[in-house]
């Protein structure tokens, strides 16, 4: 409040920003938010609007809401049906586009989704949310040259349930042919795992129109507590935004976008914390191919919540004693899947007392003990489930299909349970007991990355690098445990491996490779400590607390950017 009674302008600060970083500013404009709706009968008891509520939603609301019911937010907000109501919004949009050099513009449907009453025929939707559209982009096609800008782009933000948008008169392939060139597909508040990107392509028909999937900061929520935004919610993990971003690209998705991502920080109340910093390092991965390719695979079907946005869902659904139930889940096309992966079943009330058999691509899975975590990640105590209300299974490598899988849940004990929640993981690390605590299990063909270890300088006191490794097998071939090293960039520093001849050595750049060797060799099924200590002028291995090698080092080890 007090950036704007200085004088601060929020739009310019986001396209100067914006400009300083090499990124094109984007207004989202919503085209009916209900926000402000949630205390029009506090309002009304008072007499006046409450500070949360916007001058012109109070100076109008009897003539433009859509229905009597002051507590819903469907009959709470404007009616689009009546051209006052488009053309405020209209004139808000020109006058955006007027004023700032902003790169384009989104038109977002899905706050608040409902723009029309039941008594508005469909077709009658859909020809005034077409024109509309229209409107706009001959709007933005004007401004632009006024401002002598050499083009704006045209962005929606519609549901991704292709079965929900003819109800609010959308149609895509209409917004293509009047000037729409990207159509961002949302399920509200959630990341999502479904076909919906191969569906919005196929009805666009029209390369030049880009597609994206938009994900969040949560994929599940819970029954609020106190009101709105007091639900627990199941955070959205690294592993689940880089296969959900795989997922789109497969389908034909340009890219991806992001929303309430900022809620991964404090939001509403400490009940549905506890709470962490967003997860800014996955941003430039999600358009990295290559990369996507070789991560962990965390694939979900989720209810959601109790939202007609979200169209028809597979979940919450009750599956009855000796009455099985399929689900779907879509893996992407084109990938290899790699380890045995853990499928997950969630429900909302006690479970763990029933017998429940899941078959797998018409094949049954073994039940396993409960896995919190079946990857790792940061968030802990954030409602993950308990050991009661998860069951787990493995799921052979071989059964996991590049396409749609089918999975049957069918509760042979027990009267029925209530899935609200599936999922599944085939990860190259999994949680495993450790030689302190738990450790991450490796398939061979894994990489894990610490984050910001590009930064980390050798130092002129030197460095150490202390870690626990437990091979379960010793095949001649080389096994790296820790390193720093890019050779597609000629960026070698170091790393610490169990060599061909299976017994740990310690490789350092030094214009050639300098090494280390222990001579006993590690123990399959037994846990080591490998410890690597860095001076100026020398290096020294050691294992299990002892040092078995040292060298002496003739220049620095070289500092480049490899992680």
């Amino acid at each position: 409040m007090r950036y704007l009674l200085d004088g601060g302008d929020m739009l310019q600060t986001l396209v100067d920003t914006c400009r300083e970083i090499g990124v094109a500013p984007f207004l989202s404009f919503r085209l009916n938010d209900g926000h402000h709706t949630r205390d029009l009968a506090a309002a009304l008891e008072q007499g006046r609007p409450t500070p949360k509520m916007a001058r012109h939603y109070w100076e109008n609301y009897q003539a433009f809401r859509i229905g009597p019911d002051v507590t819903d937010w469907g009959e709470s907000v404007f009616d689009w049906a009546i051209p006052e109501v488009r053309d405020y919004k209209f004139s808000l949009m020109e006058e955006a586009c007027r004023n700032y050099d902003i790169a384009g513009l989104e038109l977002d449907f899905l706050r608040h989704w409902v723009r029309f009453s039941r008594s508005t025929p469909l077709d009658e939707r859909q020809a005034i949310t077409t024109d509309f559209v229209r409107r706009v982009r001959k709007m933005l096609d004007r401004t632009a040259a006024e401002r002598g800008l050499p083009h704006r782009w045209l962005c929606v933000r519609v549901p991704a349930a292709q079965e929900v948008r003819p109800e609010q008169g959308i149609d895509l392939q209409d917004f293509a042919r009047v000037g729409v060139e990207m159509v961002n597909l949302s399920y509200s508040y959630f990341t999502w795992q479904d076909r919906s990107i191969e569906h919005a392509v196929r009805e666009i028909d029209n390369p030049h129109v880009a597609v994206y999937a938009e994900m969040t900061h949560c994929t599940l929520t819970g029954k609020a507590t106190a009101g709105s935004g007091t639900q627990p919610y199941l955070r959205t993990t690294d592993a689940q935004f880089y296969t959900t971003a795989e997922l789109a690209h497969s389908q034909g998705a340009r890219g991806v976008s992001l929303f309430n991502f900022p809620y991964y920080r404090y939001h509403v109340t400490d009940s549905i914390g506890p709470f962490y910093e967003p997860p800014f390092h996955v941003l430039p991965r999600l358009k990295d191919h290559e990369f996507l390719r070789n991560q962990s695979r965390w694939y979900f079907i989720s209810s959601g919540r109790n939202d007609p946005i979200l169209g028809d869902r597979q979940l919450p659904r009750i599956v009855k004693r000796s009455r099985p139930e399929t689900l779907t889940l879509d893996v992407a096309t084109g990938v290899s899947i790699r380890g045995e992966g853990i499928f997950r079943v969630r429900s909302d009330e006690p479970i763990a007392d029933r017998e429940i058999e899941v078959t797998f691509n018409g094949q049954p899975l073994s039940r396993t003990g409960f896995i919190k975590k079946p990857l790792p990640h940061p968030y802990d105590d954030t409602w993950l489930g308990t050991p009661d209300e998860v069951v787990c299974y493995t799921v052979p490598t071989t059964l996991t299909l590049a396409a749609t899988n089918r999975i049957e849940v069918n509760v042979k004990r027990g009267e029925r349970v209530r899935v609200i929640y599936a999922d599944l993981v085939h990860g190259h690390p999994r949680i495993a007991e450790g030689a302190r605590g738990n450790s991450l299990a490796l398939d061979g063909q894994s990489m894990l990355e610490i984050r910001d270890s590009a930064k980390l300088p050798h130092g002129s006191q030197g460095t150490t690098l202390t870690i626990w490794v437990n091979p379960y097998i010793l095949d001649g071939q080389q096994q790296m445990i820790a390193a720093k090293n890019r050779y597609s960039l000629n960026e070698r520093e170091g790393g610490v491996m169990i060599d061909k001849d299976n017994r740990f050595r310690l490789y350092l750049w030094q214009g050639k490779w300098v090494t280390i060797a222990a001579e006993e060799m590690p123990r399959p099924g037994h846990w080591h400590q490998v410890g690597v200590l860095l001076r100026p002028g020398r290096a020294e291995l050691w294992v299990n607390g002892r040092p078995v090698g040292d060298a002496k080092l003739e220049q620095p080890i070289p500092q480049t950017s490899a992680p």
